[in-house]
């Protein structure tokens, strides 16, 4: 506002065709300065998505589960996001060594929607995401207060072991709903969370069994 008022002036004694040209000038870097934010924004969501979809239902799945918040400097510090990458990949790979599925879930604690959701962005892309609602986030209910309790600290992570409910329908089983879910390992902070990346995110083969 105080740029305008010492430029009006000016403006006043300039000729239409100048002021015209002048507000074009003006209204078409801020339409582009705000498209750029808005497509930056795009982009980075678009690492949210998975490129691949699973072909088949398995009854038994390991549960990767990232708990953080885009105001935690704990949750976003260098080294972290290439961690939860390495902890991923391992954590498949013995998923499928057991012939389990696998699923990725990212929950963040953050109050402003958008804004958890390009926290989560910033880890990778996740078969679900949660975001909203502070400490009683749904997922965040489930994950720290009710079901499968614990420390209430960000960031932390969490793999669980899943038995799916078998229904079938014609002679073809699908599976619907948790029969039982249970808790192979969590890690609160940023140290234990590095730690155990280059450890390769190591399970004992007895945590695998059901």
């Amino acid at each position: 506002m105080k740029v305008f008022e010492k430029i009006e002036p000016i403006l006043r004694k300039k000729s239409p065709i100048f002021t015209g040209i002048f507000v074009f000038v003006i209204f078409f870097v801020s339409t582009t300065f705000v498209s750029d934010v808005i497509n930056l924004k795009l982009y980075t969501l678009d690492n949210l998505n998975r490129t691949t979809f699973p072909d088949d239902q398995k009854q038994y799945e390991l549960a990767f589960i990232y708990i953080g918040c885009s105001t935690c400097s704990a949750a976003n510090i260098e080294g972290l996001p290439s961690a939860i990458d390495i902890i991923k990949k391992n954590l498949k790979e013995n998923a499928s060594l057991y012939e389990y599925g696998f699923r990725t879930i990212g929950i963040s604690k953050d109050y402003i929607n958008t804004e958890g959701l390009v926290h989560l962005a910033k880890y990778g892309n996740f078969d679900e995401v949660m975001t909203g609602n502070g400490w009683s986030n749904t997922g965040i209910l489930k994950y720290i207060y009710t079901d499968i309790p614990g420390k209430a600290a960000i960031p932390q992570i969490l793999v669980t072991r899943r038995k799916f409910r078998e229904i079938v329908n014609n002679n073809i089983a699908a599976y619907r709903g948790i029969e039982k879910e249970v808790l192979l390992i969590r890690k609160v902070g940023t140290r234990d969370i590095i730690k155990w990346a280059n450890q390769n995110a190591f399970l004992p083969e007895s945590s695998l069994d059901f």
